[in-house]
């Protein structure tokens, strides 16, 4: 009944109507109030998409934990140097989205450091949209060069709507963006170089101003000394390696300007590159080996067995098409329809494809097999059909996604990088697919509007029964094993604030969903999903944490760990260990050296031996972890969402101050 009361109407919205038009063409002043009311609202959307879900929450699993041990380590033990999570150095990746975490919780105090760090990824996010609007902006400059007509190209404001919802809609983002990892830092350095390499492009055959080029160069080295600092080699190859092919494929890209577009560049990543580097080799030579060879070119190479290194090629396509959506599907949409007309015109004109209906979006041409040259008129006239923006994008694109598959590791979110130049390589296709009106795209909003409003209704009815202590039926209906994630029986308590953000959230979707105009699927499916996602952490964020951190499972050790104030550990990782001396104030010791995952497994670590307390982490389906008859079970417990356990053990017949025989 709900979506009945939908009415789409078709909407002639596919020609650019100018300020003139507006004024002589009746109703043109409405649908122009309707389309600046959606775009408020959607951007509300999103800014409420980005905020909820970051604060109100511990850390979760699997990278914030031991993210947050880092900033929590600097915060107590001064320790700004040498990462530590859990007392031991960690040195997988470079501390400068820690350094801002620390910053943002020296800066406010009355905050739990683990909420006031996370002003950290607003940092990060807000660096990321900035780059990236900079980018679309030329991209739709280079959109509209002469010649091609103002009918069939959206508005400004419309064309950096469609940017913003192809990124804040990519399914990657959903829980990475929200969470404080050095991935957003990566991020945030990739899209400023991307930038600067967009803004360095020749426009319509002519290089940018010479005085420019320092200031491309400038933004160029921030992004790459802000990659490498955060993460560390991946995105500054990535970036160097696109720029190099800049120079060699795109014509006229900063000719006799590049001297200050390097001199800009060095001028902004040295301050990134060398310092930290250097008084880490300094201080802790063998560190930075273990950080340099070990973490950077020994996972890269895949010789080190660290996480995602046993991934196939397979699935990582799958992960990147999955998580990429829907630029992604775009973009191989439109890379399948290039081949299929480029087939058919090597088998004949009587093959070749009609030419689209006026409105229909075209994919932007690839970079030309021959550079730019003749006379002036034929060189404008190649330039109109070669977007030198877009192909930066696609170069950047394609160095990005091929150095991740040919890495000895990848994870999810390893692909945050590539989100932005994904986003940009879809936009203009993306552009005009949500000015077209056909019954087809009508039915499409309609699905996606109908699939939201379910999930809605779902987690309404969801927040209702644990409020009333009762059992989620309609929950428990469509996923059985609910409660194989989520602890059930869970007292919710009443927030009437919660209640008026959710709707508040629901009555923006729905006077985006009900609009006769400006409203594409891409628009209909970053609203819903943010709609959804604030929601549902409005209304069971008690609930989804409880399942997620470990606050509750660590909270009961606290008497029998501060009482000792030495305890011994094994099978626990760094996000565990991390949390574990945050919620009870003393840092397990590895029964085992070694200073990432649970240590080497052979080497017996002396600083444990003193320690009459052991903690194991372990499978509850099939326990491998075995103790000695001399330690005796004292607790037992873990998170509702994990397969794990944890088990606190005590020597027998022997007090805190006993030195035990040995450890298992």
């Amino acid at each position: 009944m709900l979506l009945n009361r939908l009415k789409y109407r078709p909407c002639r919205a596919a020609r650019f109507v100018g300020p003139a038009d507006n004024a002589q063409r009746p109703g043109a002043g409405e649908r122009a109030g309707g389309r600046t009311l959606v775009r408020r609202c959607a951007y509300l959307l999103m800014t409420a998409y980005v905020l909820l879900g970051t604060f109100g929450r511990f850390p979760w699993k699997a990278d914030e934990p031991y993210s947050f041990s880092i900033v929590w380590n600097i915060l107590a033990h001064g320790q700004w140097l040498v990462p530590h999570v859990g007392g031991d150095p960690f040195l997988e990746k470079p501390p400068l989205m820690f350094w801002l975490g620390a910053l943002c919780a020296r800066l406010m105090p009355w905050l739990p450091p683990h909420e006031s760090c996370r002003l950290a990824v607003l940092l990060c996010l807000v660096l990321t949209c900035c780059a990236y609007c900079l980018a679309a902006a030329r991209l739709y400059d280079e959109t509209l060069h002469p010649g091609q007509g103002a009918p069939g190209i959206p508005s400004r404001r419309d064309w950096h709507l469609t940017a913003l919802c192809l990124l804040a809609g990519t399914v990657g983002l959903a829980e990475h963006a929200h969470k404080f990892t050095a991935d957003l830092g990566q991020m945030a350095g990739a899209a400023l170089a991307l930038a600067a390499l967009v803004l360095a492009c020749p426009r319509r055959g002519v290089p940018p101003p010479v005085g420019r080029a320092f200031r491309h160069g400038l933004l160029f080295g921030l992004g790459t000394g802000v990659a490498f600092l955060s993460k560390g080699l991946l995105v500054p190859g990535i970036a160097g390696l696109t720029l190099l092919l800049c120079l060699a494929l795109v014509p006229g890209f900063y000719l006799g300007a590049g001297r200050r577009f390097w001199l800009g560049a060095l001028a902004a990543a040295l301050p990134f590159a060398l310092p930290w580097p250097w008084a880490l080799y300094r201080v802790e030579p063998d560190l930075f080996n273990e950080w340099f060879w070990t973490n950077n070119i020994g996972r890269f190479i895949g010789a080190t067995a660290l996480g995602g290194h046993d991934n196939p090629f397979q699935d990582r396509v799958r992960a990147l098409l999955v998580n990429g959506a829907p630029a992604s599907i775009i973009v191989l949409a439109g890379l399948c329809g290039v081949l299929m007309r480029s087939a058919r015109r090597r088998l004949g004109p009587g093959l070749a494809p009609h030419r689209l209906r006026h409105g229909a979006a075209r994919m932007p041409q690839a970079l030309p097999a021959r550079a730019v040259g003749g006379s002036e008129g034929n060189g404008l006239s190649a330039w109109r059909s070669f977007r030198p923006a877009y192909g930066v994008t696609v170069l950047f694109t394609a160095v990005s996604v091929v150095t991740l598959c040919a890495s000895g590791a990848m994870r999810d979110i390893y692909l945050m990088p590539v989100y932005p130049a994904l986003a940009l390589l879809a936009l203009p296709a993306a552009a005009g697919l949500e000015r077209r009106d056909g019954k087809g795209w009508i039915i499409a909003r309609r699905t996606l509007d109908g699939l939201f409003c379910a999930a809605l209704v779902v987690i309404v009815s969801t927040w209702y029964a644990l409020v009333k202590g009762t059992e989620p039926a309609l929950l428990r209906g469509l996923w059985p094993g609910v409660d194989q994630v989520f602890p059930l029986p869970f007292a919710l308590r009443r927030e009437p604030w919660a209640a008026i953000a959710a709707g508040g959230l629901m009555a923006l979707w729905w006077m985006i969903a009900r609009a006769r105009c400006g409203v594409g699927p891409l628009l209909a499916w970053t609203s819903g999903l943010a709609t959804v996602w604030g929601v549902a952490f409005v209304l069971l964020m008690p609930w989804i944490d409880a399942a997620r951190s470990y606050k509750d499972a660590f909270s009961p050790l606290r008497n029998w760990v501060g009482a000792s104030g030495c305890l011994a550990t094994d099978g626990m990782g760094e996000s565990e260990l991390a949390m574990l001396q945050y919620v009870t104030g003393t840092a397990g010791r590895r029964i085992y050296a070694g200073h990432s995952g649970q240590g080497d497994g052979v080497t017996k670590n002396p600083a444990a031996r003193s320690c009459a307390l052991l903690l194991v982490q372990d499978s509850i389906a099939r326990p491998e972890k075995k103790t000695g008859r001399q330690w005796l079970p004292l607790w037992r417990g873990g998170r509702p969402a994990d397969d794990n356990a944890f088990t606190l053990y005590r020597l027998a017949g022997r007090d805190d101050q006993t030195t035990p025989p040995g450890l298992p």
